[in-house]
C-alpha cells in the first residue's frame, strides 16, 4: 500500500471510531447505487469527497462508474488525486459547496447519481436547502441522491434521546484524558499537515477561511420535506444505525 492509500486507510480508521457502523452505511450507499445505476459508465458526483472514501466504495461496487469528486480542502484533494492519478474514471475539483460556481458547471442533469457522506451537518438550513436544489438540477430524471450522515429519528423523542445518548457515550470514550493528548481526528490532521509532500497544500489550507461545522442535525422528516420541495419525487431512509442513516432520494421523471 503506497503512502497515499495509507492516508485514506488511516482516515477511514479514525472515522470508524466516531461512527462505528460507518462501513455498513457506506456499503448500503454503494449497494443501492450498484443496483440502480446504468450498467455502462454511470456518471456520479461525489460532493465533499475528502480523500475519496465514498469514491473508493463506489468504484468497488460499480467499476465502470465515472466519478467527479468535489471538495474545498486542498490537503484532502491532493491525497485523493494521488490515489487515482492516471485513472480516467475519476477527476477531482476544488470548490466550496456553498459556492454557486460548481453548480453552474454541473447543474445540467448529466449525473446518474450524487453522493455525499458526513457533510450535510456542516451546512445550516438555508445552505442545505440551496444545496438540495442544486443536486436536483445536477441529476437526470430518475437519478438518485444518497446521503450518509447523522439524521435523527423523526417524531420519536425518546428513541432520539436514546440514540443521542449512545453517540455521546462513544464521544466520551474518545475524549482525551489530558489536554495535551490528541483526538483521533486531530491526530490524523497533525500527521497529514506535517507531511513534507503536503506542505504546499497545508499552507494553502492554513490561508483559507474554512468555516466550522454548523452542527445542524435535522431529522429525517425535515430532510424529506426539503428534498421533495427541491424537486425529488421521493426520499426515505434505507439504512439506519441509531442516529446515523443513509437517506436516498429519487429525482422526478
Amino acid at each position: 500500500m503506497n503512502k497515499w492509500r495509507q492516508r485514506l486507510a488511516t482516515w477511514d480508521a479514525q472515522q470508524d471510531l466516531y461512527r462505528p457502523d460507518r462501513e455498513r452505511g457506506l456499503r448500503a450507499m454503494s449497494d443501492v447505487l450498484a443496483s440502480a445505476l446504468p450498467i455502462e459508465h454511470p456518471r456520479v458526483l461525489d460532493l465533499a469527497c475528502g480523500c475519496g472514501a465514498v469514491t473508493d466504495r463506489i468504484l468497488d461496487a460499480v467499476p465502470s462508474a465515472r466519478i467527479i469528486g468535489i471538495d474545498r480542502d486542498p490537503v484532502l484533494l491532493r491525497i485523493a488525486r494521488e490515489i487515482w492519478t492516471g485513472d480516467p474514471r475519476v477527476t477531482f475539483e476544488q470548490a466550496d459547496l456553498r459556492d454557486g460556481a460548481w453548480r453552474d458547471r454541473h447543474g445540467n442533469g448529466r449525473f446518474d447519481a450524487v453522493v455525499t457522506a458526513a457533510s450535510t451537518h456542516w451546512l445550516g438550513p438555508n445552505d442545505l436547502t440551496s444545496l438540495y436544489r442544486a443536486i436536483a438540477t445536477s441529476l437526470r430524471p430518475g437519478g438518485l441522491f444518497a446521503n450518509l450522515d447523522w439524521i435523527p429519528i423523526a417524531q420519536a423523542p425518546e428513541l432520539q434521546r436514546l440514540s443521542n445518548a449512545y453517540v455521546r457515550g462513544r464521544e466520551r470514550q474518545l475524549t482525551p484524558e489530558r489536554e495535551e493528548q490528541l483526538s483521533p481526528w486531530s491526530e490524523w490532521w497533525a500527521q497529514a499537515l506535517a507531511d513534507p509532500d503536503l506542505a504546499a497544500e497545508a499552507r494553502e489550507r492554513s490561508a483559507m477561511d474554512l468555516p466550522r461545522s454548523a452542527e445542524y442535525f435535522a431529522d429525517e422528516d425535515w430532510h424529506r420535506s426539503e428534498l421533495i420541495a427541491a424537486g425529488f419525487a421521493e426520499a426515505g431512509v434505507i439504512w439506519r444505525s441509531f442516529s446515523s442513516a443513509v437517506m436516498v432520494s429519487r429525482r422526478g421523471d
